[in-house]
């Protein structure tokens, strides 16, 4: 019966220290936040560097926190200026499997 106590009690303060845990790093690290020429440059560089696809670039925009319309914006911009080209990133991962893992 104390044991179960015991038990349930560990579980109560290890949820109120995770959760002050995680208040604590949210309070001290806040999260960037990027205006829309910020964002569009980073990844610029971003693309610049690699080849590649749409999941990606959505998935960097996402992790940075942007809104559908600054995503729109910045993806369609990247298109234009030919940084994100899937066909080019298609072409350019056939020729790595096939290089690197003998991919046939």
């Amino acid at each position: 019966m104390y044991a179960n106590y015991l038990i349930i009690r560990l579980n109560q303060v290890f949820r109120t220290f995770t959760l002050l845990t995680n208040c604590y790093f949210w309070i001290m690290n806040p999260r960037k936040t990027y205006s829309v020429d910020e964002a569009l440059k980073k990844l610029e560089n971003y693309c610049a560097y690699q080849d590649r696809c749409h999941q990606e670039v959505e998935q960097k925009l996402f992790d940075m926190g942007m809104i559908s319309q600054a995503k729109e914006k910045i993806i369609l911009h990247l298109i234009e200026q030919n940084y994100l080209n899937e066909e080019r990133f298609a072409k350019a991962f056939v020729r790595g499997k096939f290089r690197i893992k003998k991919w046939g």
